[in-house]
């Protein structure tokens, strides 16, 4: 089951939903108002080789927030 991250354009929060299979409706939890069509693109970390330190290298993709509104 993903964990959906939605924003909602009214009270300008953003917030993070489980899913189960297709989700009928989405409700933002400050101001209860449908955002289902509002899920945005969440921060996604990836490990995938380790720097010349050792470290893991690592990278990030775009999140929603107040000031990019949903993609």
């Amino acid at each position: 089951m993903p964990i959906y991250e939605y924003y909602c354009p009214d009270c300008e929060k953003v917030f993070e939903e489980l899913v189960k299979g297709q989700p009928e409706r989405v409700a933002c939890p400050g101001c209860k108002k449908d955002v289902t069509s509002n899920r945005c693109m969440s921060a996604a970390a990836s490990f995938s080789r380790r720097d010349s330190a050792g470290m893991p290298d690592s990278a990030a993709g775009p999140s929603c927030s107040p000031a990019s509104g949903p993609t």
